[in-house]
C-alpha cells in the first residue's frame, strides 16, 4: 500500500471517528451537551473532502490536509495534553465541564483527557505523520 493511500485511509478513519463520537450520544464515553453541531459538521465536511482528495491523489489537497492536520494536532495538544501535563493554559480548566469517562489519573485541578479524546489524539498523530510523509 502506498503512503498516500495510508494517509487517505487514516484521514478517513479519523473523520469517521470524529463524526461518530460527536453526533451519537454514548454516555459515559462522550458528553455532547456543549457540542457546537454546526461547527462540527463544517469541520467534518472539510475532513471528508480532504480524505477523498488524498485517496484520489490530488496533490494540492494533500498539502492542504497536511497543514490542516498540523493545526488540528496543535488544537489537540493545547486543548487536552498541555493543560493535563503542565496546568497551562488555565482557560482549559474553566471549560472542563465534561462528564466523560477518563482513565488517566487526575493531577490536581488540571483537565484530564477522556478516553474519546485520548483515542482521537492517537488517530490524529497517525494521520498527521502519514499525511506529511505522503506530501
Amino acid at each position: 500500500m502506498s503512503v498516500p493511500t495510508i494517509a487517505g485511509i487514516s484521514q478517513l478513519v479519523l473523520t469517521c471517528y470524529f463524526t461518530f463520537t460527536h453526533w451519537v450520544p454514548m454516555p459515559p464515553f462522550n458528553d455532547l451537551r456543549f457540542e457546537n453541531r454546526t461547527a462540527n459538521a463544517n469541520v467534518q465536511i472539510l475532513m471528508a473532502v480532504l480524505a477523498v482528495s488524498t485517496l484520489l491523489g490530488h496533490r494540492f489537497e494533500l498539502w492542504v490536509a497536511a497543514v490542516f492536520y498540523s493545526c488540528w494536532m496543535l488544537g489537540q495538544l493545547f486543548s487536552w495534553w498541555i493543560p493535563y501535563l503542565t496546568g497551562w493554559p488555565k482557560v482549559a480548566m474553566e471549560v472542563n465541564k465534561q462528564r466523560a469517562w477518563a482513565v488517566l489519573p487526575r493531577i490536581g485541578d488540571r483537565v484530564v483527557p477522556d478516553v474519546l479524546h485520548s483515542a482521537m489524539g492517537v488517530l490524529s498523530a497517525v494521520t498527521l505523520v502519514s499525511t506529511w510523509l505522503a506530501v
